[in-house]
């Protein structure tokens, strides 16, 4: 069984003498999920918080960029990773309009917004966790989660895209995600209306689909110094985009639905044993290539690395 001491392996404090972070070890009793949380002590850069589950399941990364502001998105991130067994769950440690600077990166964007700009710890650590995943073989999803107000988007609930205005295939990951979504909360009394961008014109009034967002550009196959100017093309399958009203993001119970939809359309793509009777045709994912947790303190180096030297 892990313990304390695996995490505390990584002598953080030997890699730089300004180390502000901690790395802990964490035993969830009730999920039975172990954890290694890399957290910033005083808050004094802003660079968030980096979670990993050693005994995540599926190659999945919930990422939340706007805390606070985006309200509830933090506490909605931590339910989904939890109940879902996602591999890491990284929330960014500043709020997106902290500095009133307009961004040199994207000149719409505040600087200090990690979804329109790329120096910061947020958009780093996502294109070190596409490069981990692609040079292990495994297909790495990173499920963005966003609030949108009230007055955004019409009678839309949640907006689903990949970052492009681009109908997605139906055997996409995008296009069951979607519909195991729609199966998890088909049992409301009042179900959610969850779109998925079709190549029509019933919502054109709403552009809320996450095309300048830098990690979603760098996922999607654009290069990491051109994601500024640079849209992306192609969908690459291994970024979710999810806008979504208040009442969804305020509720815990709705945490549930979310982390069900991943698990239950990863295993159908990719054909994980993460539960009976997959059924259909999926690709082959030997689940026993998982990252390992040795290979996650190596992660956690990279992470380290980036912040202090």
């Amino acid at each position: 069984m892990l313990s304390e001491e695996d995490c505390s392996s990584i002598d953080i404090q030997s890699l730089s003498q300004q180390s502000d972070y901690q790395l802990v070890y964490f035993y969830d009793h009730d999920s039975f999920h172990h954890y290694c949380i890399l957290y910033e002590v005083s808050q004094s850069t802003g660079l968030g918080t980096f979670v990993v589950n050693l005994a995540g399941t599926i190659p999945v990364s919930i990422g939340i960029p706007h805390p606070i502001y985006d309200s509830n998105t933090e506490l909605q991130g931590a339910g989904v990773f939890k109940k879902s067994g996602a591999q890491t769950l990284l929330i960014s440690g500043i709020i997106r309009n902290a500095c009133n600077q307009t961004s040199e990166c994207q000149s719409g964007y505040y600087v200090t917004d990690p979804a329109h700009n790329i120096n910061n710890g947020f958009f780093e650590v996502v294109m070190m966790l596409k490069e981990y995943y692609e040079q292990n073989n495994l297909p790495l999803l990173h499920l963005q989660l966003h609030g949108m107000s009230e007055a955004s988007c019409s009678d839309i609930d949640v907006l689903l895209s990949s970052g492009l205005k681009i109908k997605p295939d139906n055997n996409s990951f995008l296009s069951k995600f979607t519909s195991q979504l729609r199966t998890q909360v088909d049992s409301l009394d009042d179900p959610w209306f969850i779109f998925l961008y079709q190549d029509d014109t019933l919502h054109d009034s709403c552009d809320l689909y996450g095309t300048s967002n830098t990690e979603g550009r760098g996922l999607n196959g654009v290069d990491s110094s051109l994601v500024c100017s640079t849209s992306s093309s192609f969908i690459s399958h291994s970024f979710i985009h999810a806008e979504q009203k208040y009442f969804i993001r305020q509720n815990r119970s709705y945490d549930l639905f979310w982390a069900n939809a991943l698990k239950y359309s990863y295993s159908s793509v990719y054909c994980l044993p993460i539960r009976d009777n997959v059924g259909g045709s999926c690709l082959v994912v030997d689940s026993s290539s998982l990252i390992n947790f040795s290979q996650f303190l190596f992660l956690f180096i990279f992470f380290i690395f980036f912040i202090f030297l």
